[in-house]
């Protein structure tokens, strides 16, 4: 398992702080526990030094974490209602309903 975890919004904050009250990148990664290129992508990635925001920042991370997940097979339209039936009047095993939806 990877020690690594994501900045929080606190993070952010704390970097926008760090940045308005001037201090160094060294010493901003070193208050939040990060390390100076994770803030240096983090800054650059958000607006840069000038125009950094922790709330537009947070925001991104999290459309950008839900558009990275695998879209759930059941969702897409009308396959919630063929697996229903498959299950409940045609009494086919989850082998057959995975078998016949690649098919589909």
């Amino acid at each position: 398992m990877s020690p690594y975890t994501h900045l929080t919004l606190k993070d952010r904050e704390s970097i926008l702080l760090g940045i308005s009250t001037g201090k160094t990148l060294d010493t901003i990664a070193k208050e939040i526990g990060r390390s100076k290129s994770t803030v240096s992508r983090e800054i650059a990635r958000n607006g840069g030094w000038r125009n950094y925001s922790a709330a537009t920042a947070q925001y991104r991370y999290q459309r950008v974490r839900l558009a990275s997940r695998r879209p759930r097979i059941l969702d897409r339209p009308g396959t919630r209602d063929a697996v229903i039936r498959y299950i409940t009047v045609l009494h086919w095993s989850p082998e057959q309903i995975a078998g016949r939806l690649s098919l589909e």
